[in-house]
């Protein structure tokens, strides 16, 4: 990647004898220097981004799953509860219409 800007660099003259500039070769590399270690600090800021979208993505789904066994065990015991008060109301019948015979 060096290479291509350094290449770029030392090419510059033609395009700026064309608009009438005058940069020496060191300025030129220099800027190409600069230009390199530009394209690593996009990198690293892109990587600290979707590395942060990663734990947040991460941290949503983990809360999202512990809800998902909260209501689920939530739900399974409104079931039980239901299910034992249904019983004891239909033995509460059963004893009546005995009662009732």
């Amino acid at each position: 990647m060096w290479q291509v800007f350094a290449i770029g660099a030392k090419a510059a003259p033609l395009m700026e004898a064309h608009l009438g500039f005058v940069t020496t070769l060191d300025a030129r590399l220099g800027r190409a220097a600069v230009e390199y270690i530009n394209i690593y600090y996009l990198l690293g800021t892109v990587a600290v981004v979707v590395g942060t979208l990663a734990a947040c993505a991460g941290a949503v789904w983990t809360l999202g799953s512990f809800w998902r066994g909260f209501q689920e065990r939530r739900d399974e015991e409104l079931v039980r509860k239901a299910m034992s008060l249904n019983q004891a109301i239909s033995l509460d019948d059963a004893d009546s219409d005995e009662i009732m015979i």
